[in-house]
């Protein structure tokens, strides 16, 4: 399992155990945008609110996040960057407080 694949889960595991998901509401796994140059890794649909988590794992690298953050910013309603400790300092410096920025450790 990719360490993106496993990031994922873990958020889906904590939007479902915290009740911020209910059964009426959309989630789309990667999900495609700007003529297929843009792909977020999962998207979210609650009450007519649309919801854009990018997740970036250790592994990952930041160059194109800017990029993604901007265009994610133009079609979502919230965008919300999930990373780990690598990247956290990074990416809460880089973006302004209306960009969510979670903090993923290995279980949670």
């Amino acid at each position: 399992m990719t360490p993106e694949i496993k990031i994922k889960l873990i958020l889906l595991d904590q939007l479902i155990s915290s009740g911020f998901l209910k059964e009426k509401d959309t989630i789309i796994n990667e999900l495609t945008l700007s003529k297929n140059k843009r792909r977020v890794d999962l998207a979210v649909i609650k009450n007519q609110i649309t919801y854009a988590f990018e997740i970036k794992s250790s592994e990952d690298s930041l160059r194109r996040l800017d990029g993604q953050v901007e265009d994610l910013s133009n079609h979502f309603d919230k965008v919300i960057v999930v990373t780990t400790l690598k990247h956290i300092d990074k990416v809460i410096n880089s973006y302004p407080k209306e960009i969510g920025v979670w903090l993923i450790n290995k279980d949670s």
